[in-house]
Parts: structure tokens; C-alpha cells; sequence
């Protein structure tokens, strides 16, 4: 890993008693101590560095700041200090920083600690999945059950398709020569068909996918959801699949106790003063998949075949539960959650 010095000048960091506080309120309204311990978030990308999170290191009895390229999504922090820098801090602004220690990688951490919140390289509420018996719905998974439920032949094109889900460096070599796709052709063929043969409908699935978040109802104390994305049709859109929703009423309305709910808005406006409250929200989708040919809804006058724009494409589910986060990787900064 290239690491990037950058060096402690002497209006920095004051890590001084004056500056040290004993807890501190982050932008968005939670009360952090000393002694708490909080979570790094996922590396945004691989090709940069995590910008508000610093691994301190002492380097002939003066400390200077090392950019982290390495993800360290999850690891645990013990809070140390709170400080209020008395000029600008390593991060080129005035805001609290927290001076932390990692047990496991025994290694010290400056954190802007607001600008991460709002950047999602420090975890707020974080969600625990290690125990979940849900299954990930993947492509191949998808395109199985699909096949099944629909009774869709699998020809040359589906079972290309299929390769490109599973193996995109064979993908690219049997569609580039037929003779490639011609030797793998029957022992991909013969997978698919035994997915979807073998599928397994009384498991519980579940997706991630991006849905609407609506003002909060005082009234119900509750956010309202939309995840339908055709009403007539009861699609929810994902990838270039459709999903026929059975119990389209289910989560439309998010339960959120008023508090957290002005957190949830202050996390979603982050720290621009030009900010606002994202309608876009990340959803965690629970459902059953129905082992059965659904009915496409038909007008009278339509201008179009809905069984050719669809039937490859469709399959039924009954929603089970949904959980609502304000960052796409659906493992932390938890909204709410209906079920």
C-alpha cells in the first residue's frame, strides 16, 4: 500500500487538555464519549483514500498523518480523545476530530468525525446480517427461477446469458468464437436446467435496491415508501427484471420514531450548507418467490404485446419485510424497517 505522509505543522491538531472534551454531539444529534467504540465504514473507492479517517504514526517523536488506502470497512475504534482543534486540523477545517485506537490492528486514528458520519466512513447504526438465514437473490439465481416460473426454453442465448453471469472471462470467449461457446455449451445448459428445476421456493430472498422516501407524516409518525414502479402493474423494477409485487400495500409507510427520524434527515442532508433531504433511500428487500406463472395485467385497446415486452422477464414475490437505509451497502446507517 502507497502511503502518503503528510506532515503535523504546528497549527494542525492542538492535542492539548484545553482543547480535550469528555463527549461531543455529531451533526446529526448522537452524543459521542470517551471510551465509546465506533465503526469504520466501506472505502468509497479503490482509488482513493478514505478522506476524513488518518492513521497517526510517530516518526522521530513528532506525529504526522498517513492517508489509508486500505478498506478497513468494520473495524472497531475505542475512542480516545475529543478535540476541538484550535486552528485548522489535519483535515483543513475547524471541526471536532477524535483521536482512537484500533485492539485489533493496535494502531491510533484521527477522525473528522462529522465529515465521516456524513461520508459514511464511520458507521451510524449499524446492522448485523451474520445471522440471517436470507439468501442473496443473485443473477443466476434470478434468471433460474424465472425460467422456471415462466417456462421459458433454454436456448443458445439464455444459456450465453447464463455464462456471462457466472464466468465473464468465459463469457467474452464464447462469444467471441463459436467454437469456444459450442465445447462449454451442454454442461452450461445442463446447470441451468437443474437450477431451475431444483429451485428452491420456501426459501426467504431478498435484494438490495434503491427506492423512494417520502416527507415524514407527523400523523403517523412514519416516512412514506415507494418501491412500485409501474401501480398498474405492480412492478418493482430491478435490473432487467420485474417484479410482480402480490401485496403491493405492504411497507407503505416506514415506522420512525420522531427523533431518529431528524437524525435520519440530518445524515441525508450531510454537512453541505447547500444540502438537502435526498428523496433516494437504499432498501434491503425481503420476500418469497412464487412457484407460479403470473397473470400479466391486460387493457382492452393496449398498444403493445405485454407478453412479449415482459413474460421472459417476470416473477411473483410476497414481500416480507424492508429495511430503509440512507447508504447503499444496506449494512448501515439504518432508517427504519417494516416487516
Amino acid at each position: 500500500m502507497k502511503k502518503i505522509l503528510l506532515a503535523l505543522l504546528s497549527l494542525t491538531v492542538a492535542f492539548s487538555s484545553v482543547c480535550a472534551q469528555d463527549s461531543y454531539e455529531t451533526f446529526d444529534g448522537d452524543i459521542l464519549k470517551k471510551g465509546d467504540v465506533i465503526k469504520i465504514g466501506i472505502l468509497s473507492s479503490k482509488h482513493a483514500p478514505y478522506l476524513y479517517i488518518r492513521e497517526i504514526v510517530n516518526k522521530g517523536g513528532k506525529e504526522e498523518f498517513i492517508n489509508i488506502r486500505e478498506n478497513l470497512a468494520y473495524t472497531d475504534l475505542q475512542v480516545r480523545e475529543i478535540i476541538q482543534p484550535e486552528g485548522n486540523s489535519a483535515f483543513g477545517n475547524k471541526n471536532t476530530v477524535i483521536r482512537t485506537y484500533s485492539p485489533k490492528l493496535t494502531k491510533e486514528y484521527l477522525v473528522g468525525i462529522d465529515f465521516a458520519i456524513a461520508k459514511g466512513e464511520i458507521i451510524s447504526r449499524y446492522v448485523d446480517h451474520s445471522k440471517d438465514k436470507a439468501v442473496f437473490l443473485s443473477d443466476d439465481l434470478l434468471l433460474a427461477a424465472c425460467i422456471r416460473v415462466n417456462e421459458i426454453s433454454i436456448d443458445d442465448r439464455i444459456i450465453l446469458l447464463f455464462i456471462k453471469l457466472k464466468d465473464w472471462e468465459l463469457y467474452n470467449k464464447c462469444s467471441k468464437d463459436e467454437f469456444e461457446f459450442h465445447a462449454v455449451k451442454e454442461e452450461y445448459g445442463r446447470m441451468l436446467k437443474d437450477m431451475a428445476k431444483n429451485f428452491d421456493f420456501t426459501a426467504t430472498y431478498y435484494i438490495k435496491n434503491s427506492l423512494e422516501i417520502g416527507k415524514y407524516d407527523f400523523a403517523k409518525n412514519a416516512f412514506p415508501l415507494t418501491y412500485i414502479h409501474d401501480t398498474k402493474m405492480n412492478f418493482h423494477k430491478y435490473g432487467d427484471y420485474e417484479f410482480i409485487v402480490t401485496n403491493p400495500s405492504f411497507g407503505k409507510f416506514l415506522p420512525v420514531a420522531p427523533d431518529e427520524a431528524r437524525k435520519s434527515n440530518k445524515r441525508r442532508i450531510g454537512m453541505d450548507k447547500h444540502g438537502y433531504v435526498s428523496t433516494l433511500a437504499y432498501g434491503r428487500i425481503y420476500f418469497k418467490l412464487l412457484d407460479k406463472k403470473m397473470e400479466l395485467s391486460k387493457e382492452k385497446f393496449q398498444l403493445f404485446d405485454v407478453e412479449k415486452m415482459y413474460r421472459h422477464k417476470i416473477v411473483g414475490v410476497q414481500l416480507t419485510k424492508i429495511e430503509v437505509y440512507d447508504y447503499q451497502h444496506c449494512d448501515y446507517n439504518l432508517i427504519g424497517s417494516v416487516e
